[in-house]
C-alpha cells in the first residue's frame, strides 16, 4: 500500500499509508496544542475541522527549536575544540588501540576462556572491556559528527512524539542525568539480550518436541537453525525499541553536552562496535519502524 502523498503543516511528510482513492490517509494533518500531529478522521480536505496550531505558531516553533539546536551545537563545538582531538583515524583503530596479548603455546588459556569454555559466562557474544579515556573521546567525536553531520536531533525531535507523549519525553529531557542515560541502557541492554533468550527459548522447546516426534538430527537442526536466523515480528519489535531507546539517549546527552558519560554510547562501542555509532545514527534519520532492519544483528548479551 502506497505511502499518503500529504505533508503536515509544520512540513513533515505524513508517515500514513493511503488509504483514500487520492492517496491520502483519512487522517488530519494539523498540529495540535501539544505539537504532535493530530490523529483524527479528516472531514475537511486534510483537516478534521478542530482547532489547530496556525502556520505562524508552527514557524515560531521551529525558529525557537532550530534557536536551541544551535547553541547545543555551538557549546558542543566549543567542548569538541577545547577538550577533544579530531576525530581522523578509522575505527579499526579502536581495536588497536586495545592491549594486545602476547601468542600463547596451543593448550594455554586464560581464566576468562577457561570460564567460557565451562560454561560460565559464555555467551558468545563480544566481551564487556572498560572503555579506556581515548575510546570515549573516539566515540564521542564520532558521535557529535555524525549527529551534527545528519541533522539527528531534528529527525529524533519529529519522530519521537509519535511514539511517546510529549510530556514524557520534556519531563526525561529537563531532568536529564548519568542516572537516567543509565536506566534507558539497561532497559535497551535487556530488550537485546531478552531477545536472543527468547529465541533460544523457541529452539530449546521446537528441537525438544522435533525429537519426541522420532525426527532425525540434521532435520532437526535445520529447523532450530531457521527459527533463529528468520526475523519475527515480536524480535523486530524488542530491538527497534532497545535502538530507539539508544538514540534517545545519544540524543539527549548530546544536548547536554554529556556524550562522554554517555552509557548508551558507551554501550554501542563495548558491545559491539565504533561502526555501530554511525550505523544506529544514520538509521535513525529514517523512519523508525524500519531502524531494526538498518543496524547489523545485536551483539549485545
Amino acid at each position: 500500500m502506497a505511502q499518503c502523498y500529504e505533508f503536515f503543516d509544520n512540513d513533515h511528510r505524513c508517515r500514513r499509508k493511503a488509504t483514500q482513492p487520492n492517496g491520502r490517509c483519512g487522517k488530519c494533518h494539523g498540529i495540535t496544542a501539544e505539537w504532535k500531529h493530530c490523529t483524527q478522521r479528516a472531514t475537511k480536505g486534510k483537516y478534521c475541522g478542530r482547532n489547530h496550531k496556525t502556520l505562524e505558531e508552527i514557524a515560531e516553533h521551529k525558529a525557537a527549536a532550530q534557536a536551541r539546536r544551535s547553541r547545543s551545537r555551538s557549546r558542543s563545538s566549543r567542548t569538541t575544540a577545547s577538550n577533544w582531538t579530531s576525530y581522523s583515524t578509522p575505527p579499526s583503530s579502536y581495536r588497536a588501540a586495545q592491549p594486545s596479548y602476547q601468542a600463547r603455546r596451543p593448550g594455554q588459556s586464560t581464566s576468562a576462556s577457561r570460564s567460557r569454555s565451562s560454561g560460565q559466562g559464555g555467551t558468545g557474544h563480544r566481551s564487556r572491556q572498560p572503555l579506556t579515556e581515548a575510546a570515549k573521546r573516539q566515540a564521542a567525536i564520532l558521535c557529535s559528527n555524525t549527529i551534527l553531520g545528519h541533522d539527528v536531533l531534528a529527525a529524533f525531535e519529529s519522530q519521537i512524539t509519535d511514539y511517546v507523549s510529549a510530556e514524557v519525553i520534556n519531563e526525561l529531557a529537563e531532568h536529564w542525568d548519568g542516572k537516567r542515560c543509565e536506566d534507558l541502557a539497561k532497559i535497551a541492554r535487556g530488550l537485546l539480550g531478552l531477545k536472543s533468550y527468547l529465541t533460544k527459548i523457541i529452539q530449546v522447546a521446537l528441537n525438544w518436541i522435533m525429537k519426541k516426534t522420532g525426527f532425525g538430527t540434521f532435520p532437526r537442526l535445520v529447523a532450530c537453525q531457521l527459527v533463529a536466523a528468520i526475523p519475527l515480528p515480536w524480535n523486530a519489535k524488542l530491538v527497534a525499541v532497545a535502538r530507539v531507546l539508544q538514540v534517545t539517549g545519544i540524543c539527549l546527552c548530546f544536548s547536554h553536552d554529556r556524550l562522554m558519560e554517555c552509557r548508551c554510547l558507551h554501550d554501542l562501542v563495548q558491545f559491539e562496535s565504533m561502526l555501530a555509532i554511525g550505523n544506529l545514527l544514520t538509521g535513525a534519520i529514517h523512519d523508525w519502524r524500519e531502524i531494526a532492519e538498518r543496524m547489523p544483528e545485536p551483539k549485545a548479551s
